[in-house]
């Protein structure tokens, strides 16, 4: 493994470990007659999730997994691409080596 692959795993590491800190949220909302609703909510810390606008039991909020995995598969898909792409040689023309002069 080159410096730079080093560096793009590294980079790629440090973006999936602040998304897994500070993940999507969804707000539900579960009534007594079997009333079940979600929607998207904000970011926050996974230490300190967002509050509901209201404080009855039946509102809360949940990670939205489903937010989260696109986004940490998007990271790890680039992340893979640019891992592949900058372990690749350069080819030096006429397989002379470097710091040699072509005859």
């Amino acid at each position: 493994m080159n410096k730079p692959q080093r560096i793009v795993l590294s980079v790629g590491l440090i973006i999936v470990a602040l998304m897994a800190i500070y993940p999507p949220w969804t707000s539900t909302l579960n009534g007594n007659s079997g009333i079940h609703h979600e929607r998207p909510h904000s970011y926050g810390l996974i230490f300190y999730p967002p509050e509901t606008k209201h404080d009855l039991a039946i509102y809360g909020v949940k990670i939205d997994f489903g937010r989260l995995a696109v986004q940490m598969l998007s990271v790890i898909s680039i992340t893979a691409v640019a891992f592949i792409l900058s372990g690749i040689k350069k080819k030096t023309s006429d397989n002379v080596p470097p710091g040699e002069k072509k005859s």
